[in-house]
């Protein structure tokens, strides 16, 4: 796991609590780049779904 995908993580847990992956997946499979982002999708506590990105000039 990146430096980068740790501190998403990390933003997620101060946000929101305590965090899950979605349903069926890992946490590292939570992680997606997609236009441009990298994006993190996660559950909360309420099994609420939300997301997290950084743009991709962050990650070089």
């Amino acid at each position: 796991m990146s430096r980068i995908e740790r501190e998403l993580i990390a933003k997620a847990k101060a946000r929101y609590g305590r965090i899950a992956p979605c349903r069926g997946k890992s946490f590292t499979q939570c992680f997606l780049v997609q236009d441009g982002k990298l994006q993190f999708w996660f559950n909360d506590s309420t099994g609420n779904t939300h997301l997290l990105y950084v743009d991709q000039e962050r990650l070089n």
